[in-house]
């Protein structure tokens, strides 16, 4: 989350923070289960990230040459907008 947005990440990070505490407390687990479980999730995060990036990287390059032009354009043009009834204007 904190590679798409900072905001969701500062979300993410507390709910899993709010969870890992939660189960401490209740007892269902250890805190270095806890901790160990919190470690491991986000190191198969990085490595997935890092390992994905370069094919998803390529790939949207490929079909931004292949295909009619950017997939990932945010903003819209002037097709995509909608038309203004200048009567209805005040």
């Amino acid at each position: 989350m904190w590679l798409v947005s900072r905001r969701l990440g500062v979300a993410s990070t507390l709910a899993s923070v709010v969870m890992a505490f939660s189960r401490v407390y209740i007892a269902a687990h250890f805190p270095h289960d806890v901790l160990a479980g919190l470690l491991l999730g986000a190191a198969v995060s990085i490595v997935g990230y890092l390992l994905a990036r370069g094919v998803l990287t390529r790939l949207i390059t490929v079909l931004e040459t292949s295909v009619a032009g950017p997939l990932l354009t945010c903003a819209p043009t002037v097709h995509d907008r909608p038309a203004v009834n200048h009567s209805m204007v005040r």
